[in-house]
């Protein structure tokens, strides 16, 4: 019996959770960790978004893949050269499901997902609902599916602090951030750092969604 894989990205998160140290609030991501494997020692392939996701699927080096850029500058995954993984197990008997973002490929399709599900946006709380939805309807078939379930979150809208505001996230205060040394401790800092905290605990309430309606 092959397991069912659900595959959860985010956005330009980095190691920004609970279980990395980090004092933002995420236990519903922390109790996937305390149960699962979590990457002490990990690096990225590339230091920005395409490249390293490509990495990910692939498990090659993006000179090897051919993702040396951002999709939207021009740059596409090889899929010839390098099988993506919903393609890999496409072929081996699992359903593909994509919902909400990737950013490999120009067509989803190519990438081997089979199944294309569209919400409102690639905002997690427009994301997750869908799946849901799709998880009450489907999830009970005998053939194994891989899942993948990409959030737009916690990527930054503008250069200003104000742009890690949107509905729905709820910073947290200023004097509780973690400042790291790279950055200058400053007002404005502190302001932009718990805005993007509001924005992390929205996916970990997500993801607590996601766990409890796998657990149904």
């Amino acid at each position: 019996m092959h397991p069912n894989i659900i595959f959860i990205t985010c956005h330009d998160l980095g190691d920004y959770l609970g279980c990395y140290g980090t004092p933002v609030p995420t236990p519903y991501i922390d109790a996937l960790a305390e149960s699962g494997v979590v990457m002490e020692n990990h690096f990225s392939t590339g230091t920005i978004c395409s490249p390293s996701r490509a990495s990910i699927i692939t498990g090659c080096y993006p000179h090897t893949n051919g993702m040396m850029g951002l999709l939207h500058r021009g740059w596409s995954l090889d899929v010839d050269k390098c099988k993506p993984l919903p393609a890999i197990l496409s072929e081996n008997g699992y359903e593909t499901h994509l919902f909400g973002f990737q950013h490999e490929h120009w067509d989803p399709y190519k990438l081997g997902y089979k199944n294309v599900h569209k919400g409102k946006s690639n905002h997690c709380d427009d994301v997750v609902p869908v799946f849901m939805d799709w998880l009450e309807e489907s999830g009970n078939n005998e053939k194994p599916f891989f899942a993948a379930l990409g959030f737009s979150e916690v990527h930054r809208m503008g250069i200003n602090p104000s742009h890690f505001k949107r509905e729905g996230y709820e910073p947290v205060n200023q004097d509780e951030v973690e400042v790291r040394p790279f950055l200058p401790d400053i007002p404005e800092i502190r302001e932009d750092l718990a805005n993007f905290y509001g924005a992390i605990k929205l996916v970990d309430r997500m993801v607590g969604e996601v766990t409890r309606a796998v657990d149904r």
